[in-house]
């Protein structure tokens, strides 16, 4: 949430030093107790004793007129940077990332929650939490992340994120009791690095300055890889040294390892479940509670409790054919949920507090809206779709139970209202194949969306095969059907205009234009025509993983996450859009599907025979042409959202290079 406070961050701040406050003074705070002074740079207290300390992904001579351009524009600035520098494209979610502090609603937090964000890096964790509580301060010991993250901080105007740059000091430059929530997320493990003595003692102080500056009844998220995963046994090398096997060595045998490499002294001190409890517990932190992070805690996408090893192994295990393969899923499973590569501990010194989710359903069950007065662990699933900004939790048992979707910034509360939109408006011939929507509204400032549960299995887990496969496009082609009765005669061409200028704002040169006008000038004709014949409902993300099927019929029986539908879509568009998805699961990539169909109808059985019964049953003529306009339309359409501000994938200019190629002459 946004604070019109604007009280100086240095009223909040203590000597690191020696916990004195500070005398005001703009530019060169001073300890009233010691005496000790530090600085301020760009408005961010820098409380560091080395100024010169820097760990940073770019090179110190490169930093400054990063810096310099990102305050003129941010974004194109992190875009150019990456793509100029053939830097990972990971770094710009990192950077810009809005939708990584996914597991928030895990955590007590409230709007009157002040919460500390220790070893932010570049704040994107700090930022998405900035909307959901009083005041969000973000803590790194690299002055130049600081700045960026102000400036950002500045132009969203969100007044109530502060940062401040320390680190090597002898405490936390806060008072007692200051903090609700304490995040240290990839952190802990970093501490003893660069500092003498013992790593464990090092990283127990560091906990005990955690537990000084939270509140009695306060919180902290501490997110780490687990010692003993799996994946470090003989498959990974260790994170953080480079070193295969060194996390579970004995201690002194990991030194010796890591020195003989050449890699000096081994001090990234990991610790199984049963160490990071009883290491909790020695500094005051009582009450833990584990989860494990799917994939992993640093982009998680589901977040399951350790005690449901069998939702763990789900989770990972993917879908095969060969009886080899699904015996090393089923064993990658079983390892996964007993070894887990990380955690997320959100630990205290008192019983656990109810987290958000524990008092929004308290709140939907006052309002009569929910049967659920807790959430039942084995009844439960988190899921983080950070692409999208949305959390949703499913509540099941037996057949029926509530769908809560989180929006996490602006958008996703766009599509979810739009959504809501449509399954009020909905046809009544598809109302027995949509979520019910049971209530929407604001529960402590925080957006919330609840549907029905429809029953049945997610086509996300679907497995292709030539038999099953024919059922479930017959299937689709029926629903299709439904959708191209209902016709918009409305003039809808400037959707064509409006995608494109989305599109051109994503090339990066010349030639990527013009495979943007290639692409328009496929889909112009077609459009032209589409007066005489209606515009038709559309779903805008018709796959598999958004298709609810029957059991043993593999009939479509439900369809959800319509946040893209659209009264005027193209005839033929999510038809096309459901085979690309099937053929990207075939094995191909995403642009190589689009690229091979994209100047003629396929030339599978399966999506010939889907075409031909759609085109039976709609009495249309979908041929080359119009297939080929489809297609075009299609590559626009999923192109034009990562022109907008929050889809991670728009830093990825590898994929954005491959996209772009496929209209390439």
């Amino acid at each position: 949430m946004k604070n019109e406070g604007d009280n100086s961050i240095l009223n909040n701040l203590r000597c690191p030093d020696c916990l004195g406050a500070f005398i005001q003074n703009e530019k060169t705070p001073q300890c009233d107790s010691c005496g000790a002074q530090y600085h301020i740079s760009e408005g961010i207290p820098d409380l560091r004793k080395d100024r010169s300390s820097y760990y940073c992904e770019f090179p110190k001579g490169d930093i400054e007129q990063f810096l310099a351009d990102s305050k003129v524009d941010l974004e194109g600035t992190v875009r150019a940077y990456l793509r100029n520098k053939q830097l990972p494209p990971k770094l710009g979610e990192y950077i810009m990332g809005s939708g990584r502090a996914g597991w928030t609603f895990l955590l007590p937090i409230s709007a009157k929650s002040r919460v500390l964000d220790l070893g932010c890096g570049w704040g994107t964790l700090a930022y998405g939490l900035a909307n959901r509580a009083d005041e969000v301060v973000a803590l790194d010991s690299t002055l130049e992340r600081m700045r960026l993250l102000h400036n950002r901080s500045v132009l969203d105007g969100l007044r109530n994120l502060k940062t401040v740059c320390a680190g090597d000091g002898t405490h936390l430059p806060f008072a007692n009791d200051s903090f609700d929530i304490v995040i240290v997320n990839g952190v802990l493990e970093w501490v003893p690095s660069g500092l003498a003595g013992n790593p464990g003692e090092l990283q127990r102080a560091f906990l005990r300055e955690v537990r000084r500056v939270l509140k009695p009844s306060g919180t902290l998220l501490l997110g780490i890889e687990n010692r003993y995963a799996w994946k470090t046994w003989f498959r990974n090398p260790d994170g953080h040294t480079g070193l295969r096997f060194v996390p579970w060595l004995p201690r002194f045998l990991a030194t010796m390892y890591s020195k003989v490499t050449g890699k000096g002294e081994y001090r990234n001190w990991l610790y199984s479940e049963k160490q990071y409890e009883r290491l909790l517990s020695n500094e005051g932190f009582d009450s833990s509670s584990f989860v494990v992070p799917l994939p992993g805690y640093h982009h998680p996408v589901w977040m399951v409790p350790l005690t449901q090893p069998k939702k763990i192994a789900k989770r990972v295990r993917r879908s095969v054919r060969s009886p080899i393969m699904k015996t090393l899923q089923y064993v990658k499973g079983r390892l996964t949920a007993m070894f887990p590569d990380a955690f997320t501990i959100i630990a205290s010194s008192e019983l656990k507090k109810p987290n958000f989710l524990d008092r929004l359903l308290r709140h939907l069950n006052e309002l009569d809206i929910s049967g659920w007065e807790d959430i039942p662990q084995e009844c439960a699933e988190y899921r983080i779709n950070g692409e999208m900004g949305i959390v949703t939790i499913l509540l099941q048992k037996n057949g029926s139970g509530n769908v809560i979707k989180l929006p996490l910034h602006s958008r996703a509360i766009i599509e979810l209202e739009h959504e809501v939109t449509f399954f009020q408006e909905s046809p009544k011939q598809l109302s027995n194949l949509l979520p019910r929507v049971i209530s929407k509204g604001n529960f402590d400032a925080q957006e919330y969306f609840v549907y029905s549960f429809l029953p049945g299995s997610s086509g996300e887990g679907f497995r292709i095969e030539d038999g099953r496969l024919s059922k479930v496009l017959n299937s689709a082609v029926q629903l299709l059907v439904t959708f191209d009765n209902e016709k918009d005669l409305t003039n809808a061409s400037s959707q064509l205009a409006n995608i494109e200028q989305k599109v051109l704002s994503l090339a990066s040169s010349e030639s990527q234009r013009n495979c943007v006008n290639n692409a328009v000038k496929r889909c112009q004709g077609f459009i032209e025509t589409i007066s005489d014949d209606g515009w038709i409902l559309g779903h805008g993300d018709f796959k598999l993983a958004n298709c609810i099927l029957a059991k043993d019929s593999l009939s479509i029986q439900g369809v959800i996450d319509w946040g893209g539908w659209s009264k005027r879509e193209l005839p033929g568009y999510d038809l096309a859009f459901l085979l690309t998805d099937i053929k990207w699961r075939f094995g191909s990539s995403l642009e190589e599907s689009i690229r091979l169909w994209r100047d003629d109808l396929p030339a599978e059985s399966w999506a010939i025979q889907a075409i031909d019964h759609f085109n039976l049953a709609t009495n249309r003529n979908i041929g080359d042409k119009e297939w080929r306009a489809i297609m075009a339309w299609q590559w626009l359409k999923r192109l034009a959202p990562l022109a907008d501000l929050v889809e991670c994938k728009r830093f990825d200019y590898n994929y954005l290079n491959r996209m772009f190629d496929v209209y390439a002459d």
